[in-house]
């Protein structure tokens, strides 16, 4: 019976405990310049409808830090982040507003490629380039001083003169708008023909 008693108490205790705790947050809560981005970027996190004299705590993952009522961090990396602040007010009390997976940094893609060849026989010759850079929405590309823009996932090219290794540069973008850049440094080889030498017979 003492037991059960005791079970009570404390199950009412904790009840008023959370009631108070939720009084004292209230409709304060944390807002943010942007929650879904792509990496990096900086964010500004501000404290809404707090009382005067209050301090603040923040806290991004990696321990307690003290600051004002308004924080800025920069995001330079992609995943999902939790975002907490501990406030205690002139009374002594205190709040924590804990927002998890509060904020999406998206990674840029990275542009990949494939071909049927990477050398060509001559200026006639022709080969297929494709585009294998995952969830890519759009995607422009130069080779050398030719600009395909904004095309589909493959396009057809025919190395021109002059002879030798041609590089390539490659712009993505995914359909959230995160936008990558690489170049490909002699992706290509257009050969010199071949010269044949040939003296007629006499006999």
């Amino acid at each position: 019976m003492k037991v059960k008693i005791y079970h009570i108490v404390l199950v009412l205790l904790l009840f008023v405990i959370g009631n108070k705790l939720q009084a004292q947050c209230g409709s304060i809560y944390i807002s943010a310049t942007d929650t879904a981005f792509c990496s990096p970027k900086a964010v500004t996190f501000t404290v809404v409808n707090f009382p005067n004299n209050t301090t603040f705590e923040w806290d991004f993952g990696s321990g307690f830090v003290s600051g004002l009522s308004s924080y800025s961090k920069l995001y330079s990396t992609s995943g999902y982040f939790d975002v907490k602040v501990k406030m205690t007010f002139q009374d002594g009390s205190n709040c924590t507003i804990s927002n998890a997976r509060f904020i999406n940094s998206r990674p840029n893609p990275i542009p990949q490629f494939s071909a049927t060849r990477l050398s060509m026989c001559n200026n006639l010759d022709s080969i297929i380039i494709s585009d294998v850079t995952p969830n890519t929405a759009k995607r422009d590309w130069l080779i050398e001083n030719n600009a395909y823009n904004n095309t589909g996932v493959s396009i057809v090219e025919r190395l021109t003169f002059p002879y030798g290794y041609k590089n390539m540069t490659m712009f993505v973008e995914d359909k959230y708008g995160c936008k990558g850049k690489k170049k490909f440094d002699s992706a290509f080889y257009l050969p010199p023909p071949i010269q044949v030498d040939f003296e007629a017979s006499r006999t």
